[in-house]
């Protein structure tokens, strides 16, 4: 089987996503129609008939090459289901990510250790398995009430203009990849949402007032969270609690898989411990050899 590095117009997006969902563990944020959103030049490298598959985040500045992590993706890693293929495309990329002259991407850590000479940090996102006893503690159960008893309880769509408003008024000076790049770049994405299952919603008082808003993907029995936001009044009475609650209970089943996107900030992981979420470790790989700050 060889090993092909395909231009975005020649990756084949359905034999990309059946290898994907064929494979165990797959992340809904490397479904073809969610790159295309996020980075629409993105390139793959592909074993065969697409027996294993690993996305590549490639621009090119003059003669020097890029790789970059775009903006609300999780880390990456090889998928497949045939084995000998995972291993074939494992032992060639340390060899192909040399040959860039910047590299700053995140991966899960069953490929850094094939990747000595670049500088690694370890970093953490949580993730929750719904349990078949039930994810709901006590702690849980005070908080839901909260929100209940304030009369938050109603969920709802929200626009593109409107969750992108609630995010710039209540989470912009919190959230350092929201710039006016970043929030450019969200605002294209929830617009593309109908192409790769992505929802935004918000939950409501009762006097119809959103207090907290959540921007998702969702799969079978899967949910990655983009982006969340409380309002003032909605951290006072618990409603992005209520709202995660009523999303996990309408998406979810026993087995289910909550990735909260993560976080090192311990104050935000610990929220995601709440609910019963562990940490998975992953790897940030940098290489700066590059003579312009690139952002």
């Amino acid at each position: 089987m060889e090993i092909h590095f395909l231009n975005n117009d020649a990756i084949d997006k359905k034999a990309w996503d059946e290898c994907l969902l064929n494979s165990p563990g797959y992340e809904l944020y490397m479904q073809a129609s969610y790159l295309d959103a996020v980075f629409p030049a993105w390139k793959a490298l592909v074993v065969g008939d697409y027996a294993a598959v690993f996305p590549i985040f490639e621009k090119k500045i003059l003669h020097w090459k890029l790789l970059r992590q775009p903006l609300f993706t999780g880390p990456c890693t090889i998928t497949g289901q045939d084995q000998k293929a995972v291993k074939k495309l494992k032992d060639y990329i340390p060899g192909f990510l040399m040959s860039y002259h910047y590299i700053d991407v995140n991966l899960l850590n069953d490929l850094p250790d094939l990747i000595p000479a670049l500088k690694k940090n370890t970093r953490k996102y949580q993730q929750l398995k719904i349990p078949t006893d039930g994810f709901l503690d006590n702690g849980l159960k005070r908080n839901f009430k909260k929100a209940t008893q304030a009369g938050i309880e109603s969920i709802c769509n929200l626009t593109t203009k409107e969750f992108i408003q609630y995010i710039e008024e209540h989470l912009l000076a919190q959230h350092k990849a929201l710039n006016k790049k970043g929030v450019k770049l969200l605002t294209k994405i929830i617009d593309l949402k109908d192409s790769f299952n992505g929802e935004c919603v918000g939950i409501k008082n009762r006097d119809g007032e959103i207090q907290a808003g959540q921007f998702f993907l969702k799969g079978y029995n899967k949910i990655y969270i983009i982006l969340s936001y409380s309002t003032k009044e909605g951290r006072k009475n618990s409603a992005l609690h209520a709202l995660q609650i009523k999303l996990i209970n309408q998406h979810l089943v026993p087995g289910g898989i909550l990735h909260f996107g993560g976080s090192n900030i311990e104050r935000i992981a610990e929220y995601n411990h709440n609910y019963g979420a562990n940490d998975i470790l992953y790897w940030r790989i940098t290489k700066k050899r590059f003579p312009f700050n690139y952002l």
